[in-house]
């Protein structure tokens, strides 16, 4: 909106043109009459009216978006911010919703419902309306909407549900079931490899391939495909070798930097594929549990499973632990 200040004892103007670009110009007026004051802000007034009605007419699209999102975050939260957008804008374009300054309370609540339909639960919905608010205030900053909707919306969380441990079968069935899905060098199967054998997110198998050290047996996570942004590195654990050199000397051949290219949704068409196969109890974040439940049945000290799936504390790390009955008796039964 316009605005008034003083440049000795003028009155001038802070405004934006037609193109949303900010200028100034004097009004004419003089600070120290009362009259003349009085003549500036109705002025000013006129001149946000207009503002506001050219915001409206700027608002026809979220085309910026997207850019935006790319000028101003890098890594993993570059990726997550373009993935969630990408379901933001389906639903936008599904609604209507043209533009920021079309948007309403009711629309964000409608996404809730929407996106449950759409592969993604309550409290992702509610991640996801926060960001939509971040758009809207850069919209608003843009000179394309007045509010911003998108705030405070206070959605009440769903309970978080458990990553359930996935058993030795339904890693067999998957294994089995990615093969012919997009070739045993497709995304989805490294990403299942890295999950099952090293408790890799579902982000870190777009690794690049110089990060994968073959000969040395180790991976050096870099910090813009790990949770965080900080770099680890971890020891290849010795199935995965024989499997990770093919796909890696597959990639190379192909000249291909990283070891998968994900799609812009990666999540939901883990979601899609195990759903298919009926493991609706399963995602792919659950490997990371059954990872680390192998771990502690296998005796490996808590801090070195800690350390090798990179979790910052041994709070967050206990979390993943999923012990069953009958992984505790096996445990008891190593005791004589």
């Amino acid at each position: 909106m316009a605005s008034l200040y003083r440049r000795g004892n003028r009155i001038w103007m802070n405004f934006r043109d037609a193109e949303g670009n900010w200028r100034n110009r004097s009004t004419g007026y003089r600070w120290n009459n009362v009259v003349e004051m009085r003549l500036a802000k109705k002025a000013c007034g006129q001149q946000s009216l207009k503002e506001r009605v050219s915001a409206r007419t700027m608002s026809g699209s979220w085309d910026w978006v997207a850019q935006w999102i790319e000028s101003s975050w890098d890594g993993p939260t570059l990726r997550r911010y373009h993935q969630v957008w990408q379901a933001l804008a389906g639903y936008l374009k599904e609604a209507p919703v043209s533009g920021p300054a079309n948007l309403s309370r009711d629309h964000c609540m409608g996404y809730v419902s929407w996106r449950e339909k759409h592969g993604g639960g309550r409290n992702s919905a509610a991640l996801e309306l926060r960001f939509l608010g971040q758009v809207v205030d850069e919209a608003i900053r843009r000179g394309m909407a007045e509010r911003n909707p998108a705030r405070n919306l206070r959605i009440k969380k769903a309970p978080t549900k458990e990553k359930s441990a996935w058993t030795d079968a339904e890693l067999a069935m998957v294994d089995t079931a990615l093969l012919p899905i997009g070739n045993k060098y497709g995304w989805m199967r490294v990403s299942f490899l890295l999950g099952r054998y090293q408790a890799s997110r579902l982000g870190q198998a777009a690794v690049p391939i110089s990060a994968i050290d073959l000969e040395h047996g180790a991976i050096n996570w870099p910090s813009q495909v790990v949770k965080g942004g900080k770099s680890f590195s971890q020891p290849i654990v010795d199935p995965l070798r024989p499997l990770l050199r093919d796909i890696v000397e597959y990639r190379v051949r192909n000249f291909e930097p990283t070891l998968a290219d994900l799609p812009q949704l990666p999540s939901l068409e883990w979601r899609k594929f195990l759903d298919s196969l009926g493991l609706r109890h399963l995602s792919h974040h659950g490997l990371r549990s059954t990872w680390i439940s192998k771990a502690a049945m296998a005796g490996i000290p808590e801090a070195v499973a800690q350390r090798f799936s990179n979790h910052s504390s041994t709070a967050v790390h206990r979390i993943y632990l999923r012990l069953s009955t009958g992984d505790m008796a096996e445990m008891l039964r190593k005791l004589g």
